[in-house]
């Protein structure tokens, strides 16, 4: 894991310790000098900081909760996107997640029922209403504050904007935890506010009776569950729960999208309704769909599923035949008395007719063989098990044409083998020929902190060797060595050995021939990322300078010319290679606003978030609204737009056209800032807090062990391992023993100290 803890990140976020990990990014507790107060910076995991999909999810994120100002959301001061780490600046949180205190208390009281539902709806519909999803709405991502009545939805990392009108697939399908996804994430569907309303549901259910809906030993099984079993009746487990909670609570649950609420806010009506009245009873009949559409998986090429188009069974017989109609205009007299000129000789239009013929046939051979594709669409990959798709014949097509690239990634946020990451967007429709090779490459999940390094069969080439341990996470150097008995470009062996086991991530050297005169192949690097050209070509023992060019289009950051043609043989180590890297041309200019007066409450400060062309380009901070006149910068390198908020509300907007010698705004708007009820003036004050000179274990009786690792990530250990042993006393999932080499440690000794946490499988098998 990423450790900054002691930094100070621009200048101003001086890192203190991890409170939190997520699939993509690490959370530290900070200190914000310039304001002096207690943040939380969420830091984008290195080895996805180079990845440019993650780092699209990462802005994502930031982007989603820019536009959300709410007292139920956690709130966002501050974003970076620099090269070499992306953070998000939030506010800090004091207190646990709703999960722990449910796992605390079991089912909730109906007051605490009611009151953080309502939170969390509230929350919802503030962002459903900005266009913005979560996606992944589960007790762990809903913080209660210390005073154990105020509700903060956290962790947008997954959320994405809606588009109204879109009915594709969205390009995340089902990545939500699968205790809470709703059947359409499950099933990789298109994903909408109401897959937030089914998962709010859940967590309802969970807070009346203390349990998820749907329990197995197996993700799959679960996900299998939100698609084709009904939930039991909180009443079932609960009788004195009232009638009313649970037909809410049930209503959001319902499996197709249309039987459920439609907002969040129809299913707050309904919640005040009932805290109105608790004996409410509530008639949610809905239609519902006896004959419903079958989809009929790929049976070979050319199929309906294969051009994305669903297959309806229950087809009319009229619709099964559709006949073509072609219309021949009537001749004019021309055409008439080229005929009879035609008709004198018979020889020549035959001939042409026969060469004709000729041409068509091979040119249709030809178009046949190098032009005859399939379109296939992608699935949603995200979200399943490898050994799960490898089996189904639904995804057969894409194992046998070679479609399918597997790359093992290590990580302890998922299940071995579950798909975290694909590279072709679900839903998007791909040409396949035999001329072509389309990859859709997966990262899977791998969970083992040490792998065996590959054999290679005699002959295998460099290329193709460096290709399989990049597939299994291995970092990879090669070295040329003057070696006639063997092909050029043979691997000859590798460091560490063949068999050998090592760490996940080790740098393996693969050692490879050249002839006598030491001479090799310079590789093309044009359109890779400078950090990927640059460990190629120095891989292979050439001296590399860059340079910048100002490109055009989406070339910016990746090499659109090298010195040195591809394929040239050449002298490594007398050959210096020049790569030239695409850049932009970014001009700026300003604008100033004139900021609301809100001196009624008394330094009172908001964010000025600047977007440029829909994405978020610069943020102000802790601005105070007395007034006075800001200008803010915007830049760009197109003929644009441009958005000013203050908060959530938009204050300024208009276009700029970047291109021109001097740009300038026109089209400019302004828009009177409006105080809310919710507009209150923010706490300065901040708790003191002392440094512990003894550091402890923690308790681990009746905990998991990923609650108790975040604990102990949380006080500063970081050397901490799992260690599973079955147990007939001690449940499947809880701690059984927890092993140190003392149990009081130093703030020196966190980091090192080795901790053992043993976790029970249950009951041991005969």
């Amino acid at each position: 894991m990423d450790n900054y803890t002691g930094r100070l990140l621009g200048d101003r976020y001086q890192l203190e310790n991890v409170i939190g990990v997520g699939g993509m990014a690490v959370v530290y507790k900070a200190v914000d000098t310039v304001d002096n107060k207690t943040v939380a910076v969420k830091i984008l995991k290195e080895e996805y900081s180079k990845n440019d999909d993650f780092r699209r999810r990462f802005k994502n994120e930031s982007k989603a909760v820019a536009v959300l100002s709410h007292k139920n959301i956690v709130k966002v001061y501050d974003v970076s996107f620099g090269e070499q780490i992306q953070y998000i600046v939030m506010e800090y949180i004091e207190g646990i997640t709703l999960k722990q205190y449910i796992q605390q208390k079991g089912a909730l009281s109906l007051r605490e029922v009611v009151l953080f539902g309502t939170q969390i709806l509230r929350a919802l519909q503030h962002a459903h209403e900005k266009g913005v999803i979560h996606r992944d709405i589960k007790p762990q991502n809903i913080m209660l504050l210390n005073d154990n009545k105020t509700i903060k939805v956290a962790d947008f990392g997954i959320a994405r904007f809606s588009n109204k009108g879109d009915t594709k697939t969205m390009t995340d399908g089902a990545i939500g935890s699968v205790h809470y996804i709703s059947p359409e994430q499950a099933k990789g569907e298109v994903v909408d506010n109401k897959t937030d309303i089914y998962s709010a549901g859940v967590v309802f259910y969970e807070m009346l009776t203390g349990r998820v809906p749907f329990q197995s030993d197996s993700a799959v099984s679960v996900a299998l569950m939100q698609l084709q079993k009904e939930a039991v009746n909180p009443r079932s487990i609960n009788p004195s729960i009232p009638v009313g909670l649970e037909q809410i609570t049930m209503r959001a649950m319902k499996k197709s999208p249309r039987d459920r609420y439609q907002s969040a806010a129809e299913m707050l009506l309904d919640l005040d309704e009932f805290r109105r009245n608790p004996n409410t009873k509530f008639d949610h009949s809905c239609f519902v769909d006896n004959d419903p559409t079958r989809f009929i998986p790929p049976a070979g090429r050319n199929n309906n599923y294969a051009s994305g188009t669903p297959v309806n069974t229950q087809v009319a017989p009229e619709q099964a035949y559709t006949k073509t109609t072609v219309i021949t205009p009537e001749p004019d007299e021309d055409d008439y008395e080229n005929e009879l000129i035609a008709k004198k000789n018979y020889t020549f239009p035959i001939l042409v007719g026969i060469i004709f013929v000729l041409i068509v046939v091979i040119i249709g051979i030809a178009w046949f063989i190098f032009t005859n594709t399939d379109e296939v669409v992608v699935p949603e990959f995200e979200g399943k098990y490898i050994e799960e798709i490898r089996d189904d014949s639904e995804y057969k097509y894409f194992f046998e044409h070679g479609l399918i690239e597997e790359n093992l990634v290590y990580t302890k946020e998922y299940d071995e083998g579950y798909i975290f990451y694909q590279s072709e967007e679900a839903g998007k429709k791909l040409q396949i020929s035999s001329t072509t090779s389309t990859i859709i490459k997966l990262n899977i999940a791998y969970t083992s902190e040490s792998m065996t390094v590959p054999e290679f069969p005699e002959g295998t080439k460099l290329q193709d060797a460096k290709s399989v341990l990049q597939k299994l996470g291995f970092k990879i150097k090669s070295k040329a060595v003057v070696d006639n008995k063997v092909p050029e470009s043979t691997v000859i062996r590798v460091d560490p050995a063949s068999g050998q086991s090592v760490a996940y991530g080790s740098t393996v050297t693969v050692y490879y021939a050249i002839d006598n005169e030491g001479k090799i192949a310079v590789p093309s690097v044009i359109g890779e990322r400078l950090s990927v050209a640059k460990e190629e070509l120095e891989g292979l023992g050439f001296k590399v300078e860059v340079r910048y060019k100002e490109s055009h289009g989406g070339d910016a950051g990746l090499v659109i010319e090298q010195s040195v043609a591809p394929d040239t043989t050449v002298m490594a180590e007398n050959t210096v290679i020049t790569i030239f890297v695409g850049t932009t041309s970014t001009k700026t200019t300003s604008v100033t606003i004139t900021l609301p007066d809100l001196q009624d409450y008394e330094n009172y400060h908001e964010t000025v978030y600047v977007y440029v062309g829909g994405s978020l380009y610069k943020t102000y901070n802790s601005v105070k609204l007395d007034g006075s006149s800001h200008t803010v910068e915007i830049g760009g390198s197109a003929n644009t737009t441009f958005r000013v908020l203050i908060g959530d509300q938009e204050v300024c907007s208009g276009k700029v056209d970047f291109t021109a010698a001097s740009p300038e705004v026109t089209d400019k708007q302004v828009t009177q800032y409006q105080v809310t009820a919710q507009t209150t003036a923010p706490t300065t004050t901040q708790p003191v807090e002392i440094e512990p000179s003894v550091y402890k274990l923690p308790d681990y009786s009746n905990k998991t062990y990923y609650d108790y690792y975040i604990e102990l990530i949380n006080i500063g250990f970081d050397n901490i391992e799992q260690i599973d042993r079955a147990s007939d006393t001690v449940s499947k999932g809880l701690i059984i023993a927890v092993s140190a080499e003392k149990s009081e440690f130093s703030k020196d000794e966190l980091l090192e100290a080795p901790i053992k946490v043993y976790v029970s499988t249950g009951p041991a098998t005969e």
